[in-house]
């Protein structure tokens, strides 16, 4: 008995290997733990508002979900002068944890340890890895997120418990008050896809369940829409589709004098408060509610992405960007085209800017891995249209896709809701990111890469025993 409990739990000692062997990595690349942007990005509300003034810069937060904001804000205030070691300490855990869980949904789809431990090897070893797991950002929680809503729709699935489905309405609606890319539309589908394989009485059971995170995620809207006139989880979705056009400089100057797009538009939309004080913004002429929403820069003259008039700067180059989609319907395919050339490069390719230490073992490490694995070459930045190098990535990406629509309508039965979960989410990111951003888009598939990993897994385990009946066939006919 306990050699078979030693047995059974190895894998998850080996993912433990694993994980330590890639801290090793990183730290021989130079990689460290990068929290210097806590203070610089966007995305982040003020860090003395995070730490004098929660609770209300949460409520005035629109330019973003407000999830993560809440955990960077509880952690200055509960750790104020030790909140570094704290920062890299959660998301080492859940670096670990996402390498365990992708381990079990593999031995849970039939794969054997082997097969999952080389996965789960090969995914940590990969620069991708090494550089989110020591980057204070969303993109490792998201896809612990996703990977921990898939163990508990398969453990719903298994069990019929309720404590399984409330933690898979848990952990997608944590997921869409994160990250504004998940719209409920995207959970939405996800039941859609899910519901045909299940019996009667659990899709009424899920479909309920699903309410409550539809219901918190739109009251956040409603919060939007009160507060700043904008119905979503995030008011930049024009910034964000304005971002590198390919248009001459001549046109852009004509498109602006027929009043096309705004005399603001750029090909680099997030332009600063100073740089847009000319067009009439910022101009502070109103009563003031709170920083969050008033004030042009942070308290580290760092700009204020979440100031009120950049959701009238979005709309207005929203409106544009819909008038150049008409207009020139070519070109937004060719962005597009740019955008998945970039979705599919094995990356890191948007971080190095971000981050404060030398990353140029990093980028050689990356760059070994994608010439002789990949076949593909380097990103050079600033992103031409249709520049960026194909690999490998071009065929693996769809054949994947093609594993994951296989297992959802031939694999097991038990299994095919797991994988319209995992398909649905793939295609969703897939599409939202390549039709709206360019640039990081490498970063948003890691999201959806532990998806990949397992049906890798998946086709891997389905080829060893197509082998494993070969060889048994031809012993017989021996």
């Amino acid at each position: 008995m306990p050699l078979a409990v030693c047995g059974r739990f190895a894998i998850y000692g080996f993912v433990v290997v694993v994980f330590t062997t890639s801290e090793l990595l990183g730290r021989a690349l130079g990689i460290r733990f990068a929290s210097e942007t806590l203070g610089t990005l966007y995305q982040y509300l003020d860090p003395a508002i995070l730490e004098d003034d929660l609770a209300r810069g949460l409520y005035y937060l629109h330019a973003q979900p407000p999830l993560f904001n809440l955990g960077l804000g509880l952690v200055l205030k509960l750790f104020p002068d030790s909140f570094l070691p704290v920062f890299s300490m959660l998301m080492g855990a859940s670096a670990l944890a996402l390498l365990l869980a992708m381990a079990w949904l593999m031995r849970r789809l039939g794969a054997p340890d082997w097969i999952a431990g080389v996965v789960v090897l090969l995914f940590a070893l990969s620069p991708n890895f090494l550089v989110y797991r020591n980057w204070l950002f969303y993109t490792l929680p998201v896809a612990l997120m996703l990977v921990a809503g898939a163990m508990a729709l398969l453990l719903y699935l298994e069990s019929g418990r309720k404590l399984a489905l409330g933690s898979v309405a848990a952990a997608t609606g944590a997921v869409m008050m994160t990250r504004s890319l998940f719209h409920p539309l995207w959970l939405v589908l996800v039941v859609a896809a899910v519901l045909p394989f299940l019996a009667r009485r659990e899709r009424r059971r899920l479909t309920i369940a699903f309410v409550a995170p539809l219901l918190v995620v739109s009251l956040l809207f409603l919060k939007n829409q009160l507060l700043v006139g904008s119905f979503t989880g995030s008011t930049w979705l024009g910034l964000s589709l304005t971002k590198r056009w390919p248009l001459s400089q001549e046109e852009v100057t004509k498109l602006k004098g027929s009043g096309v797009i705004p005399p603001y538009w750029q090909r680099r939309p997030f332009q600063e408060p100073d740089e847009l004080a000319v067009h009439g913004f910022f101009e502070d002429d109103g009563p003031a509610v709170h920083p969050a929403l008033d004030a042009a820069y942070k308290t580290n003259g760092e700009p204020n992405f979440n100031h009120r008039d950049y959701v009238a700067i979005s709309d207005a180059l929203l409106e544009g960007d819909i008038r150049l989609i008409r207009r020139f319907p070519g070109r937004y395919v060719e962005r597009t085209a740019t955008a998945l050339l970039l979705f599919l490069q094995p990356g890191p390719n948007s971080v190095h800017f971000l981050v404060d230490y030398d990353f140029a073992r990093v980028h050689r490490y990356r760059d070994l891995l994608t010439r002789y694995l990949f076949l593909g070459g380097g990103v050079e930045r600033p992103i031409r249209m249709l520049d960026p190098s194909p690999n490998l990535l071009l065929l693996i990406f769809p054949a994947l896709l093609g594993v994951g629509a296989w297992s959802v309508l031939c694999g097991p039965a038990e299994h095919r809701a797991l994988h319209a979960y995992m398909l649905v989410t793939v295609l969703w990111v897939t599409a939202v990111s390549n039709l709206v951003e360019i640039g990081e888009n490498d970063r948003m598939r890691w999201e959806i890469e532990p998806f990949l990993a397992i049906w890798v897994a998946t086709l891997a385990t389905a080829l060893r025993r197509r082998f494993d009946s070969s060889a048994e066939a031809a012993k017989r006919a021996l």
